[in-house]
């Protein structure tokens, strides 16, 4: 008997120093999430009534997005509330504990993502062939490299999380709206013959751009641009080929045509330049004889003059020494 009354003594005190522990139980402590400059945070509820930050009872429906932006946290730190979650086989007892948050906090990153849907592994946002697919009217398949950025105002945040549910913006992107944007370029491409398909290729990305905005503008993404890139890749190499031989005697044909027009031009200058010479040379013709009716009209004149003086100047006699025809100057000389 007393050796049963010690063991159940040390029995008691065991169970008595255990439950003392358990009582203690874990520290209470509150995480704390930090929230980057390009992130939104939103504070829901685990359980229980959904309240704001500050609190109060929100009296919209649960994830709406009118409840989202009420939910929407302001700090940039934010202490996740917890509550004492009574644990084990014996919880009265033993008084065994955890602590378990009652809040949590949902991000929604803003940082706008641009992607590249190409071809060729080496260029595109992922290494392998993403380029979008499409055939013209007249049964020619091909594909078309395609890059676009969008991103998440802040204002526009709530509904991004309503809408995706806490899906990252990359696979928004690459799944809902390339998927829009691809049935917007196979309209429009299989529309078109492939020749009004390769002159109008702006045309129809500025449509696919402006359809995918207004899609997905309401569903809180911004489309920020979407354009083409590598131009139409052919599935039928033949078609590339035989479109490249056509350019290429295109490109002769129009070398010739400036070559020709180029020859022209040269002979039109030639010929200006010499009709130009010729006109200078009959303007200086033109201006000796001029100059040469000018001399012989001052000679005129002095030798007029000369008769005039000599009328003026005659006495009516004739000279006393006259010498003959062919006479030297000096006389006395041979």
């Amino acid at each position: 008997m007393k050796l049963f009354n010690k063991y159940f003594r040390t029995f008691l005190s065991v169970l008595m120093i255990t439950a003392v522990c358990a009582a203690c139980g874990p520290a209470k402590i509150e995480p704390i999430k930090e929230i980057k400059e390009n992130e939104t945070a939103f504070l829901v509820p685990l359980e229980g009534a959904a309240k704001d930050a500050e609190g109060n009872l929100i009296q919209h429906k649960f994830m709406s997005v009118d409840y989202l932006n009420q939910a929407k946290v302001a700090a940039k730190r934010v202490v996740i509330p917890v509550r004492k979650r009574v644990v084990g086989k014996w919880p009265k007892l033993l008084g065994q504990f955890k602590w378990i948050p009652t809040m949590k906090v949902i991000t929604v990153v803003r940082t706008p993502e641009t992607r590249e849907w190409t071809q060729e592994i080496e260029t595109g946002t992922k290494k392998r062939d993403e380029a979008l697919a499409a055939e013209s009217s007249d049964s020619i398949a091909f594909r078309a490299g395609s890059t676009i950025t969008a991103m998440i105002m802040e204002e526009d945040s709530a509904k991004f999380l309503y809408y995706f549910s806490g899906k990252p913006l990359t696979i928004i992107v690459d799944e809902n709206v390339r998927g829009v944007v691809q049935s917007v370029l196979g309209e429009e491409f299989g529309s078109r013959t492939l020749d009004m398909c390769r002159s109008e290729k702006s045309v129809i990305f500025e449509i696919a751009f402006n359809a995918a905005k207004k899609h997905f503008k309401p569903l809180g993404v911004t489309i920020m641009n979407l354009g083409h890139v590598e131009g139409l890749k052919y599935d039928d190499d033949d078609i590339q080929t035989a479109i490249n031989d056509n350019f290429k005697e295109e490109m002769n044909i129009i070398k010739k045509r400036n070559e020709k027009l180029a020859q022209v031009e040269i002979n039109l200058k030639e010929e200006s330049i010499a009709t130009s010479k010729k006109n200078q040379a009959l303007e200086f013709a033109k201006a000796a004889e001029a100059q040469i009716k000018q001399v012989h009209l001052e000679i005129a004149k002095i030798e007029a003059q000369a008769k005039l003086n000599m009328s003026v100047n005659w006495n009516g006699q004739l000279p006393e020494k006259i010498l003959p025809s062919g006479s030297n100057l000096l006389l006395g000389l041979d």
